[in-house]
């Protein structure tokens, strides 16, 4: 995934012009499969960020404490974005 949308896409080969265009992603997102695998993706991607956040922001803001009210604000909101990727994934 990171070698087509990070490398290919942005040297623009000639072999893959208009690779990343709607039109074309499309029929590979209809799957169910690759739904789930995407929303995989995005779930553990979410997740993994809200807990670096989680011990992460309160050492840079120096309260310790803190910590566990944080990590619900962060989970909560990588929750919320699992939700609406869901969302959008069932509507493609």
């Amino acid at each position: 995934m990171i070698f087509l949308t990070g490398i290919v896409a942005w040297v623009n080969w000639p072999a893959v012009d208009g690779g990343l265009a709607y039109e074309r992603l499309r029929p590979l997102l209809h799957p169910i499969v690759t739904k789930l695998a995407l929303f995989v993706v995005i779930f553990f991607t979410l997740f993994h960020c809200a807990h670096r956040l989680k011990f992460t922001i309160p050492g840079l803001l120096g309260i310790h404490d803190a910590k566990d009210a944080f990590g619900g604000a962060f989970y909560l909101l990588a929750l919320q974005g699992t939700f609406f990727a869901g969302w959008v994934l069932w509507r493609i």
